[in-house]
């Protein structure tokens, strides 16, 4: 199907196969599609309840849907039975469904987590086949799916992947609006009224800051008046909206709290300790698209020496997509290494531009330094990131890195330098198996580092071991979100930073979580309890308790920092906990 050319414009670019790439549009790209269908089900499905649930925010989320299905009030987030009001609804909507489907577990949690990844995956190969050609919209869709950002994120529950295809849809239906099938203009409005159920105001600002630009530069801003302007933003109102006012009606003063503290002080100040360098993303983009991003530099060589046009093509929306709000976040006071998830499918657009045209013709010479620069700084990159991530990990990966990223970059080195595209697509194919096959080298350490990263499953099972289901369980100091999950039951909690401000019947809520230590020591009187807290908080228990001639709580099990307390006489001696 051609593009429209109405108005005199014209179209980002012309769909169809392309004739310089061999059996582009006959049956050899079965087998490029068998294989990226394959691995796309190993990186994404393979495994994927496995892991116990990371704190804080993948616990969170996961414990939130569960509480919000076993309460069934849809519109008010509760996590520890506390009102949470820091991301709209959607994302615990959509993994309350995977609990009903699967039950509630890891992977009813993340299992609409990886199809989202899968139509992401799809969406990509959409717009590479609508803008050049089959082939590079599936090498686009490979590039993305071996990149470590986004084949985490695909399997760790948070609000980016699902914002990712959101961002995805939008750009995918304004680019099928473009050529003139104008309905595609709904699915983009449509696509960011989910956004904004998902992240806030965040997600349409993605796209219209890659949407706007692009239009100005083919001084096309008059095309605005094709793309449903008034019924679209009709439609991502109604979509959007009616939350928004059922919960602000419900508690007073939160639209304040949503506008002016999770939304403008998120960009502006580190009130919510998330500070970073400016540079920050620039590492965090170096390991995240490794190895993929060896051929950045030759890419954005490539788009600038383009020749020039007056209606700038396809490869300006992607440079749009991804540079603009690359730099917001990067000015943005408050920064998380997934922030930048949904402008990966713009990178891998590009790159795989740039490698299809690389294949039909011998790269320059002088395109090596590039590449060798983006390798050393990908592999700094990497370094940065495991460290910041958690830096217990590289110890345990170490091994794999240096065996496989000076691989991988060898087989990449040579696809770049090869003058015959027969000579290159082996080599990029087995740039492609290696990354692929990379996560699955790695998974075996997954259960050996499951402490190291952060999750409490471990802990959960001792207490379930130890403590009957009618004994209160206390966090001290710790909102371990993924403890009451693991228990299937509401917990107690001392001084864990709650927010109770919403709370209607505060007395309640003030006998289940509290900042004071009368409350607690009353609740040790009253029955048996068992108690997590760090070693300087049992020793505050044990003080408080003493006037009262008290036996000071008895270790059952250490976890971590943490030890796992009760105030019954001893039954077993303490067990160490992983």
């Amino acid at each position: 199907m051609e593009p429209s050319t109405q108005g005199g414009t014209q179209p980002l670019a012309v769909p169809g196969p392309d004739p310089s790439w061999p059996g582009s549009s006959g049956i050899a790209l079965w087998g490029p599609r068998l294989l990226l269908i394959a691995a796309a089900f190993v990186l994404l499905f393979a495994r994927l309840g496995e892991r116990g649930l990371l704190e804080t925010s993948e616990a969170r989320y996961a414990e939130t849907a569960r509480e919000m299905l076993l309460s069934g009030d849809w519109i008010t987030p509760r996590y520890f039975g506390v009102k949470h009001f820091h991301k709209p609804p959607l994302t615990y909507w959509i993994t309350a469904a995977g609990y009903s489907l699967i039950g509630v577990n890891e992977l009813g949690a993340r299992l609409f987590l990886a199809v989202a990844g899968l139509a992401i995956l799809i969406l990509v190969w959409y717009l590479g086949r609508l803008w050049w050609d089959e082939a590079t919209g599936l090498l686009a869709a490979a590039i993305l799916l071996t990149s470590p950002l986004f084949t985490a994120f695909a399997r760790l529950l948070t609000t980016d992947l699902y914002l990712t295809l959101a961002t995805a849809a939008a750009i995918a239906g304004f680019a099928t609006g473009h050529t003139g099938r104008r309905p595609g203009y709904l699915v983009m409005w449509a696509a960011m009224g989910a956004g904004f159920l998902l992240k806030g105001p965040v997600a349409p600002i993605l796209v219209l800051l890659s949407i706007i630009p692009f239009l100005a530069v083919r001084r096309e801003l008059a095309r605005w008046r094709e793309m449903y302007p008034f019924r679209g933003f009709a439609l991502m109102l109604a979509i959007a909206a009616p939350w928004f006012v059922a919960v602000c009606l419900r508690n007073p003063g939160l639209f304040t709290q949503l506008v002016y503290f999770e939304t403008w002080q998120r960009v502006t100040t580190t009130v919510h300790g998330r500070p970073g360098p400016w540079y920050y993303f620039i590492g965090v983009f170096l390991a995240g698209f490794f190895p993929w991003v060896l051929f950045v530099p030759a890419t954005v060589r490539g788009l600038l020496d383009a020749p020039r046009h007056d209606r700038p093509g396809a490869e300006a929306l992607c440079a749009a997509w991804f540079a603009l709000p690359f730099l917001m976040f990067s000015a943005s006071k408050s920064k998380l290494i997934a922030y930048i998830l949904p402008l990966l499918p713009a990178a891998a657009l590009l790159v795989a531009r740039w490698c299809m045209r690389a294949l039909k013709q011998p790269p320059p010479r002088v395109a090596t330094f590039p590449v060798a620069a983006g390798s050393a700084l990908s592999m700094a990159g990497v370094a940065f990131a495991l460290h910041v991530v958690q830096p217990a990990a590289v110890e345990a990966i170490e091994l794999h890195l240096m065996a496989f990223y000076p691989a991988l970059a060898f087989l990449l080195l040579c696809a770049h330098r090869a003058e015959r595209a027969q000579r290159a697509r082996p080599l990029l194919m087995g740039a492609f198996v290696l990354a692929a096959v990379f996560p699955a080298l790695v998974a075996p350490f997954a259960d050996e580092m499951e402490g190291d990263f952060k999750s409490f499953r471990p802990l959960a099972m001792a207490i379930r071991e130890s403590a009957p289901a009618t004994a209160p369980v206390v966090l001290c100091r710790l909102a371990a979100t993924s403890v009451p999950f693991y228990l299937g039951r509401p917990v107690h909690t001392f001084e864990a930073g709650l927010d109770l401000k919403y709370e209607t019947d505060r007395s309640r809520q003030e006998e289940w979580h509290t900042d004071d230590m009368a409350r607690l020591l009353k609740l040790l009187e009253e029955r048996p309890a068992f108690v997590v807290a760090d070693d300087e908080t049992r020793l505050r228990i044990d003080r408080a308790r003493w006037p009262a001639r008290r036996e000071r709580l008895r270790i059952l099990a250490r976890f971590r920092r943490h030890l796992l307390l009760t105030n019954q006489p001893p039954a077993a001696s303490a067990q160490q906990v992983r």
